[in-house]
């Protein structure tokens, strides 16, 4: 009788078993991913402007920008970053890249005209509004805008992932931390970013992802 009754309950012993089990696989899988994206792209990241070495080009990563077409903190972080870098001299271009999707969420257009009300010379920009993805951003740079070295100027978090697609794309890149502002890096950028990496690994080595499109856009 009492074999009969413990049988449910060591059924259920053992399925919690293997979920803990499969659980604890997916981890390991997902943190092996993640130390693999910043082993990839061991690169130099610097936190001042005056330390970046002289490349040709600063890329400007998109990111959210307010209904009132504004950048949000973390974005104009990212833009006067690129803007102080081509100041002193460390960059000859600055490339916008994000995206661009109706009149109103612009982010390139916000970036663009954040970035010529200081004084950033037109000829000096390079802007790309189907920079949908990371993946995306760094292979056209590269194939559409023949960006063969540059700075990556995004957030300290994000900057493993960007210089990994940089490095892929066959762009000799070195970041430069746009630095978080007021708020620090929160749970939720730092569990996105986790599982951003876990999908840029299976995007570069199992899926060969391709960026959403190759066409290039005539500038502005």
């Amino acid at each position: 009788m009492n074999l009969v009754m413990n049988r449910p309950a060591r059924t259920l012993r053992a399925a919690l078993f293997f979920l803990a089990a499969l659980l604890a696989v997916a981890s390991f899988i997902g943190i092996a991913m993640n130390v693999w994206i910043r082993i990839a792209s061991s690169s130099d990241v610097y936190e001042e402007p005056e330390e970046v070495p002289t490349r040709s080009t600063a890329i400007v990563l998109g990111a959210s920008v307010f209904s009132d077409r504004t950048p949000t903190e973390a974005l104009e972080r990212r833009l006067a970053a690129g803007l102080k870098l081509y100041e002193r001299g460390a960059v000859e271009k600055v490339l916008i890249t994000g995206s661009s999707e109706s009149a109103y969420y612009d982010e390139t257009g916000t970036m663009r005209r954040w970035l010529l009300e200081r004084g950033l010379p037109e000829t000096a920009l390079i802007q790309d509004d189907l920079g949908l993805r990371t993946l995306d951003s760094m292979v056209r740079a590269a194939a559409l805008y023949d960006i063969r070295d540059a700075v990556v100027c995004t957030q300290s978090f994000h900057q493993p992932r960007a210089l990994f697609w940089a490095k892929r794309a066959g762009i000799d890149a070195v970041g430069l931390d746009a630095g978080a502002g007021r708020a620090t890096t929160s749970v939720y950028d730092t569990s996105r970013e986790f599982l951003a990496r876990i999908r840029a690994f299976a995007d570069a080595y199992v899926l060969g992802t391709e960026p959403s499109s190759m066409e290039l856009q005539p500038q502005p």
